[in-house]
């Protein structure tokens, strides 16, 4: 007999991890097994997209991103979970003719904790908080962006619920403030249909045993501050855009691999002075790209 109502676990990644990690909270909240750890590796390539923006028409801009990080989830009750999370980000921003920086690699640590609760009766709740922090600037709140999720899931029937919650960013001369809502709802064993904004939009299909294919969209962003060496020193950036993908994934046991593909939407480049001020803005033509997700649990 399938599942109707598993809670999906956002955290850091929600739509690469929300699989693995509801088994994790499944086994963890069981008791029947000692803390567990996660490992998950993530990396995405968008090609070659031309500007639109007139004054830099058909120039070239490359953007990729690769992750590593590790979890350790235990169980204070038989209700609560507690996960404590550490890892490492790359960007490549590569812009040839790029007048305010050439800098194209940027890193960042990234660290937080997520807590979790299904105590209430057809509810379950999770609050997160964790900071992405340049890594060559670890010290400094000034390079910092700070995250903060609240979210809870309402079982309103074994198939069906509804999806509440925030997610507030402060950091690097901005806060920005997003609701999460939308639904759930599992037709059968085989479909299930994700509408929760901005964290979870997705069709997914599980056609075989341990095989999923899924259609779903992709939520880019991306905010870094550059050296001091640069054109405009300190200067902030800010790549955001909207992708519509498929995908193909192998789940067993406490491995997941993801295969994914398709192409964003116009994309929008932001470069700001070092006071978040002064704000010139581009536009790019949309761009294909492709990717693979890997999480380990043991």
């Amino acid at each position: 007999m399938c599942a109707l109502g598993v809670a999906p676990l956002f955290g850091y990644d929600s739509l690469e991890q929300q699989p693995l990690l509801d088994k994790l909270a499944e086994a963890v909240l069981s008791m029947e097994s000692p803390p567990h750890w996660t490992v998950v590796l993530k990396g995405v390539q968008v090609a070659n997209a031309k500007f639109k923006t007139s004054d830099v028409r058909y120039q070239d801009l490359l953007f990729n991103e690769a992750d590593g990080d590790l979890y350790f989830t235990f169980a204070p009750t038989s209700e609560e979970t507690v996960t404590f999370g550490a890892g490492w980000g790359h960007t490549t921003l590569k812009w040839d003719e790029n007048p305010f920086f050439s800098q194209t690699n940027f890193d960042v640590v990234k660290l937080g904790v997520i807590a979790t609760t299904d105590r209430f009766t057809d509810w379950f709740w999770q609050g997160s908080i964790y900071t992405n922090r340049q890594s060559n600037k670890i010290g400094s709140s000034n390079d910092a962006i700070y995250t903060t999720e609240v979210w809870g899931r309402w079982s309103v029937t074994e198939a069906f619920g509804l999806n509440f919650g925030f997610i507030n960013q402060l950091g690097l001369k901005t806060i920005e403030l997003y609701p999460i809502i939308g639904f759930d709802y599992r037709a059968n064993c085989n479909w299930k249909i994700n509408l929760v904004y901005p964290t979870n939009i997705s069709v997914n299909y599980d056609f075989a045993d341990h095989w999923t294919a899924s259609a779903s969209a992709r939520f880019f962003k991306t905010r870094h501050r550059v050296d001091s060496d640069q054109a405009v020193p300190f200067a902030i950036f800010q790549y955001q855009t909207v992708g519509g993908e498929l995908a193909l994934a192998y789940d067993i046991q406490f491995f997941r691999v993801k295969l994914f593909g398709g192409s964003t939407t116009e994309a929008r480049l932001k470069i700001y002075n070092s006071n978040g001020n002064d704000r010139t803005e581009y536009k790019l033509d949309p761009a294909f790209y492709a990717g693979m997700n890997i999480s380990v649990h043991f």
